[in-house]
């Protein structure tokens, strides 16, 4: 199957008028994954709730990417197109980003170079996350973030729900909440029973610009 780009659009969002939020439309996925920059760390931090876990140990990047050709690598050519790539969301969420020649493949070396930029960056971010589906916000959906399985061995989900604005403020991990969540790349699953809603998107968190901010779904 080949593959295509996706045909977006992007507009200025009026409900986030002074946030600069900028927002992909009509996307053939069907979904949007996009952060929103600007928010300090205190949305987050300060609260007496916030339990700190020490930051689950994920695999080194050399084991991290052997584990994508072990379950991805098909044809074991060393490489994953975009068919192989959806054996994790994640990595079809990011596939053009980590697809840095524009081959329309992600090599060892490119997913090499992605993992080491994860060196600069803070190791646990402050994410929120926005919910829209079929154009509504949904509230009190159920979103949970599960590591992908070649991110480490036995990496606990984060969970949290949405609030009456459709955010999740915040995650929490074994029951307890956190300050925020691990660098990595995540299968992300929301499920809402009243909105008929049960599906699986994939995100990578990652703060490339040194911000933390809210990723908002548009399903």
């Amino acid at each position: 199957m080949p593959y295509r780009r996706p045909n977006i659009r992007f507009a200025r969002m009026p409900w986030a008028k002074g946030m600069n939020a900028i927002v992909p439309l009509g996307s053939t996925n069907a979904w949007t994954c996009v952060l929103l920059s600007g928010l300090a760390n205190i949305l987050l931090l300060g609260c007496s709730r916030v339990v700190v876990h020490p930051i689950p140990e994920r695999y080194p990047a050399e084991i991290a990417i052997q584990k994508v050709r072990e379950l991805g690598d098909r044809n074991g050519d060393g490489k994953l197109d975009l068919k192989e790539a959806q054996t994790f969301p994640s990595l079809v969420a990011t596939f053009k980003r980590i697809d840095s020649n524009g081959d329309r493949l992600i090599s060892s070396e490119e997913l090499q170079q992605r993992f080491a930029a994860y060196e600069s960056m803070p190791q646990l971010i402050g994410t929120s996350v926005e919910v829209y589906f079929k154009g509504r916000r949904v509230a009190g959906a159920t979103v949970t973030f599960t590591p992908e399985p070649f991110m480490g061995d036995d990496l606990q989900a984060y969970v949290g729900k949405t609030n009456t604005r459709g955010v999740v403020p915040g995650f929490e991990r074994a029951e307890q909440p956190t300050g925020g969540l691990p660098l990595g790349f995540y299968s992300v699953r929301f499920e809402s029973p009243s909105a008929n809603l049960n599906v699986v998107r994939g995100c990578e968190i990652a703060n490339d610009a040194g911000q933390v901010g809210i990723i908002v779904f548009v399903l």
